[in-house]
């Protein structure tokens, strides 16, 4: 395989795992029927923010997959998402 497709391989289940992670968490509290929760913001970052990096990744790697001149792009996209993943937990989340 190519280095396009082991970055966006690796960067595409990093972020199924956080949406994964987010779904299951944003499930549970509302199964919970807990008064205001899951809010808006909430379910905005930890379903929407992870899913739209998710598709970017894939939408990236699906461009460069056919097309050999725009493997740059796909591999800048992973790393670029692979770089930003541990600040979106540290910063975001305070660490949790």
């Amino acid at each position: 395989m190519r280095i396009v497709h082991w970055c966006s391989a690796i960067a595409a289940v990093i972020w199924l795992v956080a949406l994964a992670v987010g779904a299951s968490g944003v499930f549970g509290v509302s199964s919970r029927d807990i008064p205001g929760y899951p809010n808006v913001e909430q379910i905005r970052y930890y379903l929407f923010y992870p899913g739209a990096v998710l598709m970017i990744v894939l939408g990236a790697w699906f461009f460069a997959a056919n097309r050999p001149m725009r493997g740059f792009f796909a591999v800048g996209v992973a790393l670029g998402s692979l770089v930003l993943f541990p600040f979106y937990f540290f910063y975001f989340t305070g660490g949790v």
